[in-house]
């Protein structure tokens, strides 16, 4: 039987907080809470000492939670302030002194919490201790990223053919979404493209674009500014090569 790569990945990280002189990490990023826990619901705080891991969330998630992530965290369930029920939980996990919280990843409204309710800690920005775990691919992550990406280039198959001119990014995008969900996705793989007109028009060039050029080429945020007024007027549309 193999051992669970989440208990692994949890170890790996108490001795990244060891090296830093850290007692434990709160951990907000979702990708790394997925990574560390299996959870994958989209309102969830972790922390993670070098013995233990609590996850915190909300009723919303209570048997998900403890189906994804009960085998390898404590999971607790608050059905008003997930922070609040956070540093009541925290302060149960032993002494702790010295925390650290995902810079990258945490807003400066619940930084604030910080020199409030957590005021009973030595809270340090901290950036990239699970990634660059995450940055070590297993057999069985590899296996899933190459298995993601025949799913991708199979629903890129499918859509391609229904692309049609005046059809809009969001139009696009739906189609796409489509594809893979029937293909098996269990999500959007990456964001709707957001792209400044430079980008776009380097994937379809149109004869505006050209002038537009010829006229003299505009900034980068001249750019952008003039795709968000097509795009929130509706008019950001795949356009044929004119």
């Amino acid at each position: 039987m193999h051992a669970d790569p989440r208990r692994q990945r949890q170890e790996a990280l108490a001795g990244a907080l060891s090296a830093a002189a850290l007692d434990g990490l709160l951990v907000t990023s979702r990708a790394n809470i997925r990574y560390l826990t299996g959870f994958s619901g989209s309102a969830a705080l972790v922390a993670v000492t070098q013995g233990d891991v609590l996850l915190v969330t909300d009723f919303r998630y209570d048997e998900q939670a403890r189906a994804e992530a009960g085998a390898v965290a404590r999971v607790e369930v608050e059905s008003t302030s997930v922070w609040d029920r956070f540093f009541k939980e925290l302060a149960t996990l032993g002494p702790l002194a010295a925390l650290g919280y995902e810079a990258h990843a945490l807003t400066v409204q619940d930084a604030e919490r910080f020199t409030q309710a957590g005021q009973a800690w030595r809270w340090t920005a901290t950036k990239d201790l699970v990634e660059r775990l995450r940055a070590a691919k297993g057999p069985g992550e590899v296996a899933a990223i190459r298995s993601a990406a025949e799913l991708a280039g199979a629903a890129l198959q499918d859509t391609l053919p229904q692309v049609r001119v005046g059809m809009t990014e969001l139009e696009v995008a739906g189609v796409l979404e489509g594809a893979l969900r029937r293909l098996g996705s269990e999500g959007h793989p990456f964001s709707t493209i957001v792209a400044s007109a430079r980008k776009w028009t380097a994937i379809a060039p149109t004869s505006r674009a050209r002038s537009s050029r010829a006229r003299g080429r505009r900034s980068g945020s001249e750019h952008c500014t003039s795709w968000w007024r097509r795009r929130s007027g509706g008019r950001a549309s795949v356009s044929a090569p004119g």
